[in-house]
């Protein structure tokens, strides 16, 4: 009887949740049909956008190690942090969405198309929550995250230790030594570097500086696991912990993005928090306090890092001011350059990441995200095939504008059941802590490319995997040898 209660419980619940996820996608649709994109029109889809996702993403948190799992709500958190959490903001601002930027400006009708837009994504993941797969697809769908534990045996720490000493050496060489190097990295966006971008166009060393960073990130993300682990010795927590703060610190300065930072920390953090869920009160306590301390952490170091980029002077000598994590508002952009253009820019995001390897020095020809530079060139001003330098539509705008309401529809599908196999494939290897690394690194790709799907944070991703497989596979001869 319990079980059958429990049951009918669980299927409630996810009966439940596309009904609240449909609930924005109405307010938003019947504004437009109406025509109403009043000020208190405005607010009260906010306010139902916001809460909507609050409750997916509480019904999901309680569900955890039931009908759902980490991946489900990093991204729900992604639509909240990205979209709903500055939608409130702007709402009940005075001026809301009416707003301009270098060539283009927006007004709450464009905002509205946005809030259907994103909606409708959000709608998607929810729609998919209750599919479940047998033991043995999930099984089969995650080989190529592979399989196994994680140890800190002294290859492993060597490992780590060496992949982050020859992605340095790389920076060391280009830049003619370490003094050098270190003043390039520390210059960060603001100066002219050996390794850098030069515009749109790249140049030869741009593969090796993919490859740097790449290392440097899945680095820290094998080493921040290792050191959270309770098993492993307090010494060689210190060890593991500075080779991952040394990583992730080099990736953020030299860089100046959140992306890689995301990719280095999310992953073994949320693996972390996962393990707190099964401990007495006590215990997963501390571990949150853990966990607060170093999100703490990282809000200040990124207020520090993103400092000197609050505002940008375009070729249009027009102020532009550069916002940290309002998509909403980009994505309402993202509608008013596609009524200025009057076309759809028909880009592959998956084209583009498996192309992006290839410096375009090489191939002159080498297919070019067209939406993101008409898009920077609206906003910004900047011509980025010449220039560094860009700003991005959304993952949402980044799909209208390519492929118009099919692509926003596309969107919605895939997030939702890429999410839905992400979860069944971490609820049936839930022993396997590198599966669990490597999907979560697919997920902290996906909670960046909330701005845009775009190659530069794809490689980072496919290194940590690739890294857990090595790591893993050493686990294993250690144990084999000593039975």
């Amino acid at each position: 009887m319990s079980r059958k209660v429990s049951a009918d419980s669980t299927f409630a619940s996810e009966t439940l949740l596309p009904v609240v996820g449909f609930l924005p996608v109405l307010a938003a649709a019947f504004a437009l049909v109406v025509g109403d994109h009043g000020k208190d029109t405005m607010t009260i889809v906010a306010v139902v956008s916001f809460a909507s996702c609050l409750l997916a993403l509480t019904r999901c948190y309680l569900q955890i190690g039931r009908s759902t799992e980490m991946p489900t709500l990093v991204i729900l958190i992604a639509f909240l942090f990205w979209f709903y959490l500055p939608a409130i903001y702007t709402g009940f601002s005075t001026e809301q969405w009416v707003g301009r930027k270098a060539f283009v400006a927006i007004t709450n009708y464009h905002a509205m198309l946005a809030f259907l837009a994103v909606n409708t994504a959000l709608f998607g993941v929810c729609l998919t929550a209750g599919i479940r797969l047998s033991r043995r697809r999930s099984h089969f769908l995650g080989r190529p995250f592979g399989s196994g534990s994680i140890t800190a045996n002294n290859r492993n720490v060597t490992i780590l230790v060496a992949g982050m000493a020859i992605a340095l050496v790389f920076y060391v060489i280009t830049a003619g030594g370490p003094g050098a190097a270190l003043k390039h990295i520390l210059s960060s966006r603001t100066g002219a570097q050996p390794w850098s971008h030069k515009g749109y166009q790249a140049s030869s060393l741009t593969p090796l500086h993919v490859i740097a960073t790449s290392l440097l990130t899945a680095v820290a993300v094998g080493a921040f696991h290792l050191a959270l682990k309770s098993t492993v010795s307090i010494k060689r927590r210190l060890v593991l912990a500075m080779v991952g703060v040394v990583s992730v610190t080099w990736v953020a300065v030299g860089t100046g993005t959140r992306s890689l930072v995301i990719g280095a920390v999310l992953p073994p953090l949320a693996l972390y928090i996962r393990a707190a869920m099964t401990h007495r009160f006590t215990r997963r306590y501390s571990r949150f306090l853990v966990v607060g301390a170093i999100l703490v952490g990282l809000l200040i170091a990124s207020g520090i890092q993103r400092s000197y980029r609050r505002t940008a002077k375009t070729d249009a000598e027009i102020v532009v001011k550069i916002d940290d994590n309002d998509f909403m508002t980009m994505t309402a952009y993202a509608f008013a350059v596609h009524e200025r253009e009057g076309r759809f820019f028909h880009d592959s995001a998956v084209w583009h990441i498996v192309t992006g390897p290839i410096p375009r020095v090489l191939w002159k020809g080498k297919p070019e995200m067209t939406s993101m530079l008409r898009y920077t060139y609206y906003v910004w001003g900047i011509d980025v095939s010449q220039r560094g330098g860009n700003t991005l539509p959304s993952i949402v705008g980044q799909y209208y504008m390519s492929w118009g309401w099919l692509g926003v529809l596309e969107l919605a599908l895939f997030l939702g059941l890429i999410m839905r196999l992400l979860d069944n494939v971490y609820w049936y290897r839930r022993d396997s802590d590198v599966t669990h690394l490597a999907i979560l690194s697919f997920v902290a790709y996906l909670f960046s490319g909330f701005r845009m799907l775009s190659f530069s944070g794809f490689a980072p991703m496919l290194t940590t995997v690739v890294l857990c497989h090595v790591l893993a596979s050493s686990a294993r001869k250690r144990k084999t040898r000593s039975r």
